[in-house]
């Protein structure tokens, strides 16, 4: 926390702080479902140092009592510099159930009694009042056990601590937390106690006491806000870390925004700018036709003459590419002997349902077939050796893959011979 010098010896003071890593879980399991980001979990020792710090402009040898709602704790500030810490188990909770019952009334059996007793009303009042007093008594009997135990508690903290050093000494007490505006607290302690007693406040808007006393609650609050020193914070490394992405994520993104806001507004400038160049060859362009409409002219021409070039010669290349069914009648009409007459022609393409994984194999596979239906007439006696020397002659072009003779059949009454022939390549 500091280097200070002392009786010629160079010391550091360091304030060391424990906190049970189950509570430090149990809190940011809690934070993490609620979707809270935490950015410091403060152990309250360090938030009533730091508040101790800002409110109280003259430390001395202090000590501070913050009486919270289910324990108290002790704080002994030497000079500002804290130096022993206890817990009591005593708080404003204790209290409370010592003065109040659970329902903040009377008890059920006394109501009764006295409304349905058969006295006169003049005499009921004075048993009610009666029996409100001996209950006053009596909560205040049950009272006093909770204020003396706390008190011994009080006075052994002050004796322990005027036992470690001759030199600690208490100059003052200072009260804050929930239990110091609880009935009979405050006045029951300086009434025993010989110790200045001050209760440390903020002085918010000139208040009343009363309305005063109730920022004792928030105490430790404003300390865990102003305090200043990093290594009192608890939370866990994997939190920061997880802080850290977010704060770096959030960097980025803005990065990212203000980078697109800027490549958006630059290319918007340079759209403009080519608009701009654009207008001005536009205008030129026209300028220049105006004054040399004829060059223009020309290329206009030029233009018109390279497409009908290119048509020519798409024409011609279409020209020039003779489908298969083309070549195949050519090829009929020369092998074809005048004895056959052909009736029928079909060409068709063989879609192949076959998978191949060569590629040479499937070149080997026909891809068009051609069925024609024909007669024979003139020889009906040697049509049998024609239509041999036919299917001979178209065989030993090796270029059909397949020739097949669907049917024959003689017509004698008509001297003719029909057949069907189907031919694949």
């Amino acid at each position: 926390m500091e280097q200070f010098e002392e009786e010629g010896i160079k010391k550091v003071r360091v304030q060391v702080v424990f906190s049970p890593k189950e509570t430090i879980n149990r809190y940011m399991y809690i934070f993490e479902h609620l979707k809270i980001n935490v950015q410091q979990l403060i152990p309250r020792p360090a938030g009533l140092w730091a508040a101790y710090e800002r409110l109280v402009e003259n430390p001395k040898s202090d000590l501070l009592i913050n009486i919270s709602y289910d324990f108290t704790q002790i704080i002994y500030l030497k000079q500002g510099n804290l130096s022993y810490i206890r817990n009591l188990g005593v708080g404003a909770r204790n209290l409370e159930f010592t003065i109040h019952d659970n329902s903040g009334t009377l008890p059920l059996e006394t109501m009764v009694t006295s409304v349905n007793s058969p006295v006169p009303e003049n005499k009921q009042e004075s048993i009610l009042r009666k029996r409100l007093l001996e209950k006053i008594k009596d909560l205040k009997t049950k009272q006093n056990p909770v204020l003396h135990t706390f008190f011994s508690e009080f006075l052994r903290s002050i004796a322990y601590i005027q036992g470690m050093d001759r030199n600690n000494y208490v100059d003052r007490v200072l009260l804050t937390g929930y239990g110091i505006y609880k009935e009979s607290l405050l006045p029951y302690l300086k009434n025993r106690l010989n110790i200045p007693i001050f209760v440390i406040y903020p002085k918010l808007d000139e208040r009343p006491l009363r309305e005063q006393l109730k920022f004792g609650e928030f105490f430790t609050t404003f300390g865990t806000l102003v305090q200043k020193h990093e290594g009192f914070n608890l939370l866990p490394e994997q939190f920061k870390e997880r802080i850290r992405f977010k704060k770096l994520g959030r960097w980025l993104f803005f990065i990212m925004f203000l980078t697109g806001l800027i490549a958006g507004y630059l290319s918007f400038v340079q759209y403009q700018i080519y608009q701009q160049q654009a207008a001005v060859v536009m205008q030129k362009e026209k300028e220049y036709l105006a004054l040399n409409p004829y060059e223009q002219a020309y290329k206009n021409l030029l233009v018109l003459i390279g497409n009908a070039k290119k048509e020519n010669e798409n024409l011609k290349s279409i020209v020039e590419k003779r489908a298969p069914v083309i070549e195949m009648m050519r090829l009929l009409s020369n092998l074809t002997p005048k004895q056959i007459r052909l009736n029928a022609f079909v060409f068709r393409k063989i879609q192949s349902e076959s998978k191949m994984v060569n590629q040479e194999e499937a070149k080997k596979l026909p891809k068009y077939g051609v069925t024609i239906e024909g007669e024979i007439v003139g020889d009906f006696v040697n049509g049998d050796v024609i239509l041999i020397n036919f299917i001979n002659s178209l065989n030993n072009l090796k270029f059909f893959k397949k020739i097949h003779l669907d049917h024959k059949e003689r017509d004698p009454q008509n001297n003719k011979i029909n057949f069907g022939l189907t031919m694949e390549f």
